[in-house]
């Protein structure tokens, strides 16, 4: 009798180790989440960076990671504040930045190929040979940056705010910078060859040595701007304001839709050159 309540015991005690067995592999913790592989990898990134260098950018970076493994996107660091820092030198190529903060920012050699930066501000930032082709730069914030020979071509720079912005030497061939504001802006030597600049406003801007060759500058602003020397062959002026423009030496002869009454407030030379049967005044007659 003993013998049977002995086994009946074990066999009671087997069910129960059987049951709590199956408990704990039904309730076993699963393995780490990719958003918990994230947290642990960036945790323990921010304790490797140097405490004289608190930037985000080499946070990321000493991670290792690559973002799209989590979000099935490009590196994306929108709306980050980025004022004053020193970028220069490296590149943001096909990043997703917009309604960042460059304003004040070292950026020369800085690569923003392909990067969007809508509504981004880069208000008194400055670098040489800056690299914004293809670049989304619509609503961008430019006033008094200095870009000296920046590079825009086939970049997206509608409805931008760019007044007295240092941008001598760049290039904005086949860009769209329609709608845009750079008033009292330098683009000496600059080029905008076939740019679509519709409604654009150049006022008091000096555009010396300017090349607009093809471009469509339909409703553009210039007046009271410096063209001494540009050229615009081929451009479309239609409906342009050149009210006290200086187009000394400046050729116009190619341009189409170009009216007498658009140049009658401007003033050239005897270089200046315009379509037949169109005339300006001296700009010493002119007081300009």
């Amino acid at each position: 009798m003993w013998k049977s309540i002995f086994l009946i015991i074990i066999f009671v005690f087997a069910v129960l180790v059987s049951i709590s067995g199956m408990v704990n592999q039904r309730f076993r913790p699963q393995s780490q989440t990719s958003v918990q592989k994230l947290k642990r990898i960036v945790n323990n990134s921010v304790n490797n960076v140097e405490e004289s260098t608190p930037d985000f950018f080499e946070v990321i970076k000493k991670t290792d990671l690559n973002i799209s493994s989590f979000t099935g996107k490009k590196n994306s660091y929108s709306g980050v504040n980025n004022a004053d820092a020193n970028f220069s030198g490296k590149s943001f190529i096909g990043e997703i930045l917009e309604k960042s903060n460059f304003n004040g920012s070292l950026l020369t050699g800085t690569s923003f190929q392909n990067t969007i930066l809508e509504k981004s501000g880069f208000e008194g930032a400055q670098g040489n040979g800056v690299n914004f082709t293809y670049a989304n730069l619509d609503g961008a914030k430019l006033t008094a940056a200095f870009f000296s020979g920046g590079d825009f071509t086939n970049a997206s720079l509608r409805e931008v705010v760019g007044r007295g912005a240092y941008l001598k030497d760049s290039k904005f061939n086949d860009a769209d910078v329609s709608f845009s504001r750079f008033s009292g802006s330098d683009f000496s030597d600059a080029s905008f060859i076939k740019t679509y600049s519709v409604s654009a406003n150049f006022s008091h801007a000096i555009l010396k040595n300017v090349d607009f060759s093809g471009a469509d500058l339909s409703g553009v602003r210039f007046n009271d701007a410096s063209l001494i020397d540009a050229k615009m062959n081929g451009a479309n002026v239609r409906l342009a304001d050149f009210s006290g423009a200086n187009l000394q030496g400046a050729d116009l002869s190619t341009v189409v839709n170009l009216q007498i009454e658009q140049i009658r407030q401007a003033c050239g030379d005897d270089r200046t050159l315009l379509p037949d049967g169109i005339t300006i005044d001296p700009c010493e007659i002119a007081g300009l």
